[in-house]
C-alpha cells in the first residue's frame, strides 16, 4: 500500500488565493514534481493516462488543498471555492453550474486523501462532459 502523501505543513498552513493559481502551480510541482501532459491528459479527456501513479493524484490534492476547496478539518470539499477554481476551466458552464457539480461529487470517502481529490476532479469534469453534450 502506497504510503499516504501529503502537502508540506508550511504548504497547508499558507492557503493561496486563487488569483495566485501560477504561483499554486509551481508550490505543488515542487513536492509533487509531474509532467505537463499529466494535467493536459486531465483537461482533455477528464483523467490520467496512468492512474496507477499516485504522485499526479497527491499534485492535484495539493491543488484543492492550497486553493481552498479543500477544508482541511474534516477533508470535504467546499463547492463555491471548487467553483471559482474551476471557473474558466468549464467552458460552457456557468457557476452556479459547476457548484452543483462539485456538491454532487463529495460523496467519495476514500481514506486516502489523494485518490479522494483525483476523483473529486474526475467527477465534477465528468459531469461538465455531460452537461454541455
Amino acid at each position: 500500500m502506497d504510503q499516504e502523501i501529503s502537502p508540506s505543513a508550511d504548504a497547508q498552513e499558507n492557503v493561496v488565493p486563487l488569483f495566485e493559481l501560477d504561483n499554486v502551480l509551481k508550490e505543488c510541482n515542487k513536492t509533487f514534481r509531474i509532467e505537463a501532459s499529466f494535467m493536459e491528459d486531465l483537461q482533455q479527456s477528464g483523467s490520467f493516462a496512468d492512474e496507477t501513479t499516485k504522485t499526479p493524484k497527491c499534485y492535484v490534492r495539493c491543488l484543492l488543498d492550497l486553493t481552498g476547496v479543500t477544508e482541511l478539518e474534516d477533508g470535504k470539499y467546499d463547492p463555491e471555492q471548487a467553483a471559482l477554481l474551476f471557473d474558466g476551466q468549464l467552458e460552457g458552464t456557468q457557476k452556479n453550474d459547476v457548484e452543483e457539480m462539485a456538491k454532487a461529487c463529495m460523496e467519495n470517502r476514500d481514506e486516502d486523501l489523494c485518490n479522494r481529490a483525483y476523483a473529486f476532479v474526475k467527477c465534477v469534469l465528468a459531469k461538465k462532459r455531460n452537461k454541455i453534450r
